[in-house]
Formats: structure tokens, C-alpha cells, sequence
């Protein structure tokens, strides 16, 4: 599974993960004691989803949130130009 790092891709994810079990919003609402008002909010990437009802759709879909460090930025020749502009 391919990491979420934007809301939009977690919402992707949820939703792809909600149609895959044959839930409704509604149903995964009930089951991660939110709206689904909220699931819908979360599920089209709004940028201020707080991070408690994430974990609990998380939950009710088992998946979990993990934090882990980004990949080193390759440089690029855009990079090397600008550092010569310096």
C-alpha cells in the first residue's frame, strides 16, 4: 500500500478501502462513531480533518497511521543551478 502525504490520498485511500469492504459512508460512520457527513469531509481530502476521528476510521477500517521519515530529496539540476545563483 502506497503511503498517503497529502489529505487528498488519505481520503482516496479511505474511501477505496470503505468500497472494498461494501460500506457505505453511513456505515463506516456508525462504525468509527462519526458523522458521515465527516467521513465524506475526510474522504474528499479537506485539509482540516482532526486526528482523533482519522484514527478511529482508521480503526474501524483496520488500518493504522504510521509516521515514518521521507526518502532523501534526490538533487536535482534545478537544484545545482540555483545553488550556482547563489
Amino acid at each position: 500500500m502506497e503511503p498517503a502525504r497529502t489529505p487528498h490520498e488519505l481520503g482516496r485511500l479511505v474511501r477505496e478501502h470503505r468500497e472494498k469492504r461494501g460500506w457505505t459512508q453511513a456505515e463506516l460512520a456508525r462504525r468509527a462513531v462519526v458523522s458521515a457527513r465527516w467521513i465524506s469531509v475526510l474522504e474528499r481530502g479537506h485539509p482540516n480533518a482532526q486526528l482523533d476521528p482519522v484514527q478511529a476510521v482508521l480503526r474501524a477500517l483496520e488500518l493504522e497511521l504510521a509516521v515514518t521519515p521521507r526518502p532523501p530529496r534526490q538533487t536535482t539540476l534545478d537544484d545545482i543551478v540555483a545553488g550556482y545563483a547563489r
